[in-house]
């Protein structure tokens, strides 16, 4: 016997599956197996369904971006999906250190920040123009706190710097 079921319980559909279809955009945006689907989704629509994550994105449109605005903006996201004190302290002063001093202004092209609803993993990725360059790695202030926050920081570069900072 066949059955389609449509829900947005998402345990309940891992427990009763075969097989699941996640549909976005009008379509089916990927199917596979539930282990598929829940474990290691392939694209990033499903990635943020499946994790219910929540994300903020700013995207600089200037040299001369409105660091306060950037600031005010990303404190309102995290007030509104109610993260704690502690990790929107983190938050803004990982956005600090890396958009006011360890990324030159001009460089700058986006800042991202996401977390799940469980609030168990927190990512923020820094987008920037230049050289390959790794801004996390040199001896200054900013740097060793970006570090020192950070569990885990990635460096990728594909014509432009991508720096992704998870705790």
């Amino acid at each position: 016997m066949t059955m389609a079921i449509v829900t947005h319980e998402m345990a309940f559909a891992k427990n009763v599956s075969t097989r699941i279809m996640y549909m976005d955009e009008g379509g089916i945006y990927e199917e596979g197996s539930p282990d598929v689907i829940f474990e290691n989704p392939k694209r990033e629509k499903t990635k943020a369904f499946i994790k219910r994550i929540k994300s903020f994105r700013y995207e600089v449109d200037s040299k001369d971006f409105d660091f306060i605005e950037l600031t005010n903006n990303l404190l309102n996201f995290c007030a509104t999906n109610a993260l704690s004190r502690a990790n929107t302290n983190k938050v803004g002063l990982l956005s600090e250190e890396l958009t006011l001093n360890l990324v030159p202004k001009a460089n700058l092209i986006s800042v991202d920040f996401s977390f799940p609803d469980s609030q168990t993993e927190f990512e923020l990725v820094v987008t920037y123009s230049g050289e390959k360059q790794d801004v996390t790695q040199d001896e200054s202030m900013s740097a060793q706190i970006a570090r020192g926050i950070a569990k885990n920081i990635t460096h990728e570069y594909d014509s432009v710097n991508r720096l992704c900072l998870k705790w």
